[in-house]
């Protein structure tokens, strides 16, 4: 559960003694009301467990809180390198939502975007004439590319489309539109009819001699905030629908982050202080206490936005007894991942905490995360350990043939006692490379349907496991950045005969967090 990050901003300040000139100095932070400059959601798949249903869609929302308009950038990035498969920059009036429909035409083919929405995109969705049309409505659809994976960009992983078929989703707020000259704020305000003013001058804008062409900064201030997001997963077949809310990163820039359509500037190490020389103050709440963490902008700005995720270890629960139709998969997403495992060159090295890098060459296609297991039953007896990381005390059973014990890509889905059920797909999420997690045979010769489990990514305790690199009090934070959730379902057809009645419903992890104390002096900055 992310609740245990969120930051007391003022608290913080006071705490660490940082008032300066009467002003308390603001830290990145997750947001307590879900509202922020940058959004993460941690899923999308257009996968079923029915491999020839086309119908499963992710429902994605954006809303502006903010009476003020905004122009952000949308990114969705396939799911096991964090390649970049689609983007749009998008801009929203005051109080506006935007939503639109990821789905697919055929089972093996590119997920795919549309929208309903009038407000502007840039390129241009809804009002395009170029791109395909989906059924007889006419609605224009933008297909998700694999350009970012393959020809001089080529990885170690597939080249088919299928691979844009499940990944995440970042959203960076660019600015907020102003009064300006160049008359943005006007072209994308809805009038009365919830319609933009027109779509045009924003295309026009990035053109040859366009006003962003010659000024990136016209009619625009820094991010505001106040946007907040979620995807919803719906399986049409089983009429389940889950909802995700997105992670909300509050004080991310102070500065404007206008780039081109097609760039894949800004992205999440654009965290910025004001300058290269000031550090990025990063606010947590550190095992019950709220701590400030510090970290210098160059060379790896990305170091703070990953000490927001930072987890020794996630906890959840599976449900999977047959009693109740029940299923379980958890969803463990990287967000910063691909920052750590994606270097240059031909052999590109991983920067810690990530120990394996995602080769540029072969066909291993994967950068593996280590990880051990508690399981508990619903009265809290342990059930089983299963190393490289556990907590004293805890007796380590051995655990079955098919054990994983690596999490490969930067989106992965973990499936629980779904082994023996022989499928090629996870039963709720449709997942081809699914991570199976199986309680079989390992307590009295039994199976346990339901409890609940550790996802263990380090040891502080033993001083064991990855750390994140220190902030400038010499503080390590231990295990991995991540986010996910539990999605559970449910069949039951004993309560209306001839019905079939379908339940399903998502919790985000409990999160453990553990570090490193306080050093002596201050710490260098991190070589390139």
């Amino acid at each position: 559960m992310r609740e245990s990050l969120l930051s007391l901003p003022l608290l913080f300040a006071i705490a660490a003694g940082e008032l300066a000139a009467g002003s308390v100095q603001k830290g990145m932070h997750l947001s307590r009301d879900g509202t922020g400059q940058v959004l993460i959601y941690p899923y999308y798949t257009v996968n079923s467990h029915h491999p020839a249903n086309t119908t499963n869609q992710s429902l994605v929302s954006i809303v502006n809180s903010s009476e003020r308009s905004k122009a952000v950038r949308l990114f969705f990035h396939e799911g096991r390198n964090g390649r970049i498969v689609v983007e749009i920059t998008l801009y929203l009036s005051a109080f506006d939502t935007w939503t639109g429909a990821i789905f697919s035409i055929n089972s093996t083919g590119p997920a795919n975007l549309v929208t309903l929405d009038r407000s502007c995109t840039d390129p241009a969705l809804r009002e395009s004439t170029t791109l395909p049309q989906v059924g007889s409505n006419g609605y224009r659809y933008m297909p998700f590319s694999n350009a970012s994976y393959t020809g001089p960009r080529n990885d170690s992983g597939p080249d088919d489309l299928a691979r844009t078929r499940e990944g995440y989703i970042t959203l960076i707020e660019l600015g907020e539109v102003t009064p300006g000259g160049s008359g943005t704020l006007a072209a994308i305000t809805n009038n009365s009819s919830g319609a933009p003013g027109s779509c045009d001058p924003l295309l026009a804008a990035w053109a040859l001699n366009g006003y962003w062409m010659l000024n990136r900064m016209a009619d625009l201030a820094p991010p505001g905030g106040g946007l907040a997001g979620n995807v919803q997963l719906i399986d049409v077949t089983n009429g389940t629908m889950q909802l995700i809310q997105a992670d909300a990163i509050e004080n991310f820039s102070d500065l404007i982050l206008n780039y081109p359509p097609g760039d894949e500037q800004p992205n999440l190490s654009y965290v910025n202080a004001g300058g290269p020389n000031d550090p990025i103050a990063v606010d947590v709440i550190l095992e019950g206490v709220p701590t400030r963490l510090s970290y210098w902008p160059v060379p790896n700005p990305i170091q703070a936005v990953s000490a927001l995720f930072m987890a020794e270890a996630i906890h959840n629960e599976f449900v999977t007894s047959a009693s109740l139709g029940g299923a379980s998969e958890w969803v463990v997403n990287f967000p910063t991942k691909p920052y750590y495992v994606q270097g240059s060159g031909t052999d590109p090295q991983p920067t810690p905490p990530f120990t394996h890098a995602f080769p540029v060459t072969g066909d291993l296609g994967k950068a593996p995360v280590a990880f051990g297991i508690e399981a508990w039953t619903r009265d809290g007896v342990v059930l089983n350990c299963i190393p490289p990381y556990t907590y004293e005390g805890c007796i380590v059973g051995t655990p079955p043939p098919s054990q994983a014990s690596e999490l490969n890509y930067v989106t992965n889905v973990v499936s629980f006692n779904q082994q023996e059920l022989g499928l090629s797909r996870s039963l709720i999420l449709g997942a081809e490379q699914s991570v199976p997690i199986d309680f079989f045979d390992i307590f009295d010769g039994g199976t346990l349907p339901e409890g609940s489990m550790t996802m263990r990514f380090a040891d502080a305790q033993a001083g064991i496991g990855p750390r994140l690199f220190p902030d400038l009090n010499g503080r390590d934070l231990y295990g991995m950045p991540v986010q996910g959730f539990w999605v559970t379902s449910y069949t039951n057809t004993a309560v209306t005969p001839g019905i079939l009645a379908n339940y399903s419903d998502t919790i985000r992890h409990f999160v453990q967090q553990a570090a490193t104390p306080v050093t002596t002096g201050s710490v260098a900055r991190e070589e390139d």
